[in-house]
C-alpha cells in the first residue's frame, strides 16, 4: 500500500462522516448520542491511523525505495545475502537503482 492508496481511504473516510451522520439521525439515534461517538471517533481514530501509518512507511523496502527516489542517487547495493525488505527491494523492478551488490 503506497501513500497515495492511504491518502484516497482517508478521503473516503472523511467524506463518508457527514452522510453517515445523517443517515444514523434519520434512523433514530439521538443526536447526543451521535454527537458522543463522534467526538470519540475524533480523538481514537487520528492516533490509530497515525500507528498504522508509521507501521506501513517504515519498513526497510520502502525506506530503501525512499532512498533511492532521491535525485542524484545512482545505486544503492544490496548485500547478497540480504533477507526481508532489503532482498525484496533488490528484487523489485519497479524501484529504480537498486540492484545486488554480485550486479
Amino acid at each position: 500500500m503506497n501513500q497515495q492508496q492511504i491518502e484516497a481511504m482517508l478521503r473516503l473516510l472523511l467524506g463518508a462522516g457527514g452522510p453517515l451522520a445523517a443517515l444514523l439521525l434519520a434512523y433514530g439515534v439521538p443526536s447526543d448520542k451521535l454527537n458522543l461517538w463522534v467526538n470519540l471517533a475524533i480523538a481514537i481514530i487520528p492516533p490509530i491511523g497515525a500507528g498504522v501509518w508509521g507501521i506501513l512507511a517504515n519498513t526497510q523496502k520502502r525506506s530503501i525505495a525512499d532512498a533511492a527516489a532521491i535525485p542524484g542517487v545512482i545505486k544503492i547495493k544490496v548485500s547478497d545475502n540480504a533477507t526481508g525488505g532489503a532482498a525484496q527491494a533488490a528484487n523489485d523492478a519497479n524501484i529504480p537503482n537498486v540492484k545486488r551488490a554480485s550486479e
